[in-house]
């Protein structure tokens, strides 16, 4: 008699137990909304692959119109400031001057060698990606401080757009800009072609 009555005192209190209401905000609809409230903006997956590609991804500089120093001028004061810069294009980049003229004093450029054996230096550049980054070198303090060292190894140049870079916004220097038509310089692939670039 006494286990009959317990068994239904248990009931009784299971009973209640399912008859309390849910607290505000803790059930299936509630858990629907929350799952549909959109993320503030800033917070998502793809902000986070904005917020990685600011930093992890270079800044990337089309060459296509630019003047050859003047371009090397502000891509070097950038890799001073500690930025990792990417030249794309670098076959498009122009050079002031008189055609003859340019190639006459490369040609002479490449005359100069060692004595002793032609490895001991200088090199001589011939493709236009690897000729930007020697003038580019050249307005660091490549031979002077470690930190001239460290900012020329942030340097990469392209002939053309690599595939990882052409989402990445392009970076246009006004102030290097062409300001006559192009007929007036000589391209950097012209310059390659002509003194040995295949």
């Amino acid at each position: 008699m006494a286990s009959a009555q317990e068994a239904g005192a248990e009931a009784a209190a299971a009973q209640e137990i399912k008859d309390i209401p849910e607290p505000a905000g803790t059930g299936p609809a509630e858990a629907q909304e929350i799952k549909d409230i959109p993320e503030p903006a800033g917070t998502g997956q793809g902000a986070a692959r904005k917020g990685r590609a600011g930093a992890d991804w270079p800044i990337v500089v089309d060459g296509t119109g630019h003047i050859a120093g003047r371009l090397a001028s502000r891509v070097a004061k950038l890799l001073i400031q500690g930025n990792r810069v990417s030249v794309i294009n670098c076959e498009k980049i122009m050079i002031s001057g008189t055609r003859s003229n340019i190639i006459a004093e490369y040609r002479d450029f490449l005359r100069i060698n060692s004595v002793i054996h032609p490895r001991h230096g200088p090199v001589h550049r011939r493709r236009p990606d690897t000729i930007l980054t020697r003038m580019v070198r050249g307005m660091l303090p490549y031979g002077k401080k470690p930190s001239g060292v460290a900012a020329h190894r942030r340097l990469r140049a392209y002939v053309g757009s690599p595939r990882e870079l052409r989402p990445l916004e392009k970076t246009r220097f006004e102030d290097a800009q062409i300001r006559r038509e192009s007929s007036r310089y000589t391209t950097m692939e012209d310059l390659g072609r002509t003194v040995g670039w295949t």
